[in-house]
Parts: C-alpha cells; sequence; structure tokens
C-alpha cells in the first residue's frame, strides 16, 4: 500500500491515478494530519508519497520525521516545487514537480523492491 500526500487536489489525483495504473494500491489524504491518522491506521502501507510543503500546522517534514521515530519501515519519497534538497536527510529521495510518470513510477519501484543479495 502507497500512502499519497498532497494538498493539491488535481495533483493528489493524478498520483493516484498513475499508481493505480501501474498496479499499485493507494490511500491518500490531503494534509499531514490526515496522513499521520492513516499511518496508524493502516499498517500494511509501505510507501509514502509525500509533498513537503503543504498548508496547516505539520507539513511533510513534520511527518518525515514522525515516520523515522514511529513507523522506521516504511520507507519516503519526498515530492516538491519548491523545497530544498538541503532541508532533507541525505537518504530520502526527493522528486522535483514537474516529473515524468515514468520516472515517478521508476523511483516508487526502486523503493519498493528489496535490493539483490
Amino acid at each position: 500500500m502507497i500512502l499519497v500526500v498532497e494538498d493539491d487536489d488535481i495533483q493528489r489525483q493524478n498520483l493516484e491515478a498513475q499508481l493505480g495504473d501501474a498496479g499499485f494500491k493507494t490511500l491518500s489524504a490531503d494534509n499531514a494530519e490526515t496522513a499521520l491518522v492513516l499511518l496508524n491506521a493502516h499498517r500494511d502501507i509501505k510507501l509514502i508519497v509525500l509533498d513537503v510543503q503543504m498548508p496547516g500546522p505539520l507539513d511533510g517534514i513534520d511527518v518525515l520525521l514522525a515516520i523515522r521515530s514511529r513507523w522506521q519501515a516504511i520507507k519516503t519519497l519526498m515530492i516538491s516545487g519548491q523545497a530544498n534538497r538541503d532541508q532533507l536527510p541525505a537518504d530520502v529521495p526527493l522528486l522535483i514537480k514537474p516529473y515524468s510518470k515514468e520516472k515517478l513510477l521508476a523511483l516508487v519501484r526502486q523503493m519498493l523492491v528489496p535490493a539483490a543479495a
């Protein structure tokens, strides 16, 4: 399961459609607070595609920090049109908007497929 967290309705729907068309099951949230509720409720989330900048008291960085402290097994792909790479830990991928469907899916597959031993 992939949790898509994006405050822009059209971008969130596009992400869900692109991931769904590629065979992934998704949930979605339009803000950080809802994302945290979904993370608590759904133990089958393996990856979160998370917008860095969102309105409200919490943003994508806050969700990333919560994941790192409470759900270490969940992988995080950050997306942004304006974020600075320096805002994020070095091991967290950042996909800059606009991005291609191919680049999104390649990153998602790379993150979800275990590395060959």
